[in-house]
């Protein structure tokens, strides 16, 4: 997962506190890179092959929304993209979760990573962003 890595890097020296699409990309590689940890405990391979290809999907998604922001010519619409990387999301939320592997992102403790400062504007940013998933 060489790309998830890319990727947070990208988005990390990118990363605008006045951008909340920044801050939910950046959750979401997180989130996939904390699945891929995970995944080296899980016996089940039918488990871990739809993990992994999920994950797969929404990286190659994250790489065709990263490229369309960081090109000159910047499309019409991202609404598509956006709307597969949610897709994406959901189900492996949703599969992770039914299959004890990681709970969904909203249900995780991320405070041991944050400041009281950051988790407020994180609150503001996560109200101005609702419906994202």
């Amino acid at each position: 997962m060489d790309d998830l890595a890319s990727l947070d890097f990208l988005w990390k020296k990118r990363y605008r506190d006045d951008c909340p699409a920044s801050f939910l990309i950046l959750t979401v590689i997180e989130y996939s890179a904390k699945v891929m940890e995970k995944l080296r405990k899980v016996e089940d391979p039918v488990c871990r092959g739809v993990c992994v290809a999920s994950i797969s999907e929404l990286v190659a998604r994250l790489i065709d929304l990263t490229s369309l922001c960081t090109s000159k010519k910047y499309p019409f619409s991202f609404k598509h993209l956006i709307s597969d990387v949610s897709e994406y999301m959901r189900f492996i939320e949703s599969y992770c979760s039914r299959n004890g592997i990681l709970g969904r992102v909203l249900d995780l403790d991320f405070s041991e990573f944050l400041d009281e400062e950051e988790l407020e504007r994180l609150e503001k940013a996560f109200q101005s962003t609702d419906g994202f998933w």
